[in-house]
């Protein structure tokens, strides 16, 4: 079975060599891409996932970060062959009441142009190495600085708690311990919208899959084996 992955901001699909590897003994991993030069909102990208699913397998879907909403508002559709949804360091709506450094960056600067050593403390925190710090600001730098502007700002206005209540699938929410960006009240705000969704809290960054992509892994596969979706092993 596929686990289609949804990337974070950036778009690029290019930080997920560990969790390919780890996640193999469970699922056969897809990652899409998103364009690099173009500013599509929510809706646009939701399409362009659309597009991209596979249309006569099983599949899982993914969503890290940024992609939370659209992995949600795909689910809700109830797509042909979707068996569950895992949800990455992310949200429906941010919570209001906490401030999020992301509110600073929309009103700022583009994530490519802040400082490396704010973006590593944000992204990566203690866990932070130097091949996962350039491997972060080149992906940053794949893309045009608007783009992740644009992306920013979709993030300050989305609110998909409605439509995760569509939802008719397993949901599983990988949640970071060490999280300095979606805060933990993301989680409980989505637990209200769905009672029987399972969290496994894993210690990591926000860039859990890139940083413990081991146990990420592992609780997505005994996730699946819960719920019966049927995996590599």
């Amino acid at each position: 079975m596929k686990l289609v992955l949804l990337p974070g901001m950036d778009g690029t699909g290019t930080l997920y060599e560990g969790f390919r590897e780890a996640i193999a003994p469970f699922f056969a991993l897809d990652v899409i891409r998103y364009p690099l030069d173009e500013m599509l909102g929510y809706a646009e990208l939701a399409q362009w996932v659309q597009n991209q699913l596979p249309s006569n397998e099983p599949f899982i879907l993914l969503g890290e970060s940024f992609s939370g909403p659209i992995a949600i508002g795909l689910a809700a559709q109830r797509l042909p062959g979707l068996c569950g949804v895992v949800l990455c360091c992310t949200f429906a709506k941010l919570p209001t009441a906490i401030p999020s450094p992301l509110r600073w960056v929309s009103r700022a600067i583009s994530p490519a142009l802040a400082p490396r050593w704010a973006v590593n403390v944000l992204m990566l925190g203690r866990y932070a190495s130097p091949r996962q710090a350039t491997q972060l600001h080149r992906a940053l730098s794949l893309v045009k600085p608007a783009v992740l502007r644009h992306r920013v700002q979709a993030v300050m206005s989305v609110d998909a708690c409605e439509t995760a209540n569509h939802i008719a699938v397993p949901v599983l929410y990988l949640q970071a311990t060490g999280d300095r960006v979606i805060a933990r009240a993301a989680e409980r705000l989505l637990r209200a919208t769905l009672p029987s969704m399972s969290t496994a809290r894993i210690a990591a960054p926000h860039l859990l899959l890139q940083s413990n992509p081991g146990d990420a892994a592992t609780a997505i596969g005994a996730w699946a084996a819960t719920h019966s979706i049927q995996s590599n092993g």
